[in-house]
């Protein structure tokens, strides 16, 4: 998603009160915007708003789309929205985390236009803002939100994951970091690797890699594409190397190899817990012997 920037903030000492722009405003943490009358629990509907009235954000697109439909001048500040900002989709926020400069909300639900709105503006700001009226949100961790400060969403638990496994393979496999399986691997982690070898534990998963490596000491995998879906990562792999060392009983034939295969993981608390890698073996077979192989269910007393 695109990152957006704070383009002015504003605040209302009362309910009804006029909204005052300031440069800077200070979040708190299950309480709101220090000065807005939400913060006091003086606001219109601060007996039903909830943590969803901490901190309202509106588009600036959002609002001059209105003003433009509705032929009048309506202004930021006529949202009575706290934060207003340019260049992200708010409506695409929630149900997430995001952060606002050093303040990290979560936006709760759009902040459709009502009649009490309409009512301290103008007619017809309610049907040009609908379902583009803001963001309510609630603030996870506090601090000074300014104009000019970075909007964008926090990475999601996918993306984490996305980057603890480019870390698996750039920072551990490819360089051949046997230490830097104890900060990326469960110390449980059960793995099965493309060479047909099932491992339980790190020091069990570290002499794969040693067996990989005395094969193919330049061994290298490339991520051609990456998805992930809650806990689970699905890579496509492309792996290449030199034939350096014996492997499925073949000696060393000092050949380029390059194959397919794909990787599936399992992520828990923040480690690859799980691991089953298919690899074209077949095809890397015949790279290494030159020539085609059998069938494995071929009767191989029969010529």
């Amino acid at each position: 998603m695109a990152k957006g920037k704070v383009i002015s903030i504003f605040i209302a000492p009362a309910a009804k009160a006029p909204m005052k722009g300031v440069a800077e405003v200070r979040a708190v943490a299950g309480k709101g915007l220090q000065g807005d009358r939400y913060f006091r629990s003086e606001g219109t509907f601060s007996s039903t708003a909830g943590p969803g009235g901490e901190a309202t954000l509106v588009e600036a697109e959002a609002v001059a789309a209105a003003a433009e439909l509705m032929k009048t001048g309506l202004e930021p500040s006529g949202t009575r929205r706290n934060i207003v900002t340019r260049g992200i989709s708010l409506n695409h926020l929630v149900g997430k985390e995001f952060r606002v400069g050093e303040v990290v909300l979560r936006g709760l639900r759009l902040c459709e236009p009502c009649a009490h709105l309409e009512s301290l503006t103008r007619e017809g700001v309610k049907s040009a803002l609908l379902h583009r009226a803001g963001l309510r949100s609630q603030i996870l961790q506090g601090g000074m939100i300014r104009v000019g400060d970075e909007v964008a969403p926090l990475d999601s638990t996918e993306s984490e994951n996305k980057k603890l496994i480019r870390r698996y393979y750039d920072e551990m496999w490819n360089p051949w970091n046997f230490d830097a399986a104890a900060e990326i691997l469960s110390p449980e982690i059960v793995f099965y690797g493309s060479l047909g070898v099932a491992t339980r534990g790190i020091e069990a998963f570290r002499a794969y890699m040693r067996t990989v490596r005395a094969a193919f000491p330049n061994f290298h995998n490339t991520i051609e594409e990456i998805l992930a879906e809650d806990d689970k990562i699905v890579a496509r792999l492309c792996y290449t190397g030199t034939h350096r060392g014996p492997v499925f009983e073949i000696a060393p034939t000092g050949k380029t190899i390059a194959y397919s295969g794909a990787a599936f993981f399992r992520i828990a608390d923040g480690k690859v817990a799980q691991g089953w890698v298919l690899g074209d073996r077949m095809g890397l077979v015949e790279q290494l012997r030159g020539s085609s192989i059998e069938p494995e269910t071929q009767d191989r007393g029969k010529k």
